[in-house]
């Protein structure tokens, strides 16, 4: 079971994402249809030092599709570590 907080209405979890650059807790609204993949900020990316490797195609809400730059990344939430794509 995931702990966080609801706030507005929006689920909330700790989880530490680092790369390059160290370590940093993020604060994250959970999408109930997660599917693996975490989607940061241009700006949270440039702080860990990611660097842009492919683009991924991505599948809006509104059924649109576009293309997104990507980065590998270690993430750890609940305690569980792996590799996701950001």
């Amino acid at each position: 079971m995931i702990e966080g907080v609801i706030h507005r209405n929006r689920p909330l979890a700790s989880i530490a994402v680092g790369w390059r650059s160290g370590v940093q807790e993020i604060v994250a609204l959970i999408d109930t249809g997660f599917t693996g993949e975490l989607k940061l900020s241009k700006e949270k990316a440039s702080e860990l030092g990611l660097i842009l490797t492919h683009t991924e195609h991505i599948h809006l809400a509104d059924d649109s599709k576009i293309d997104m730059p990507a980065s590998l990344a270690s993430v750890s939430m609940e305690g569980l570590k792996t590799q996701l794509v950001s």
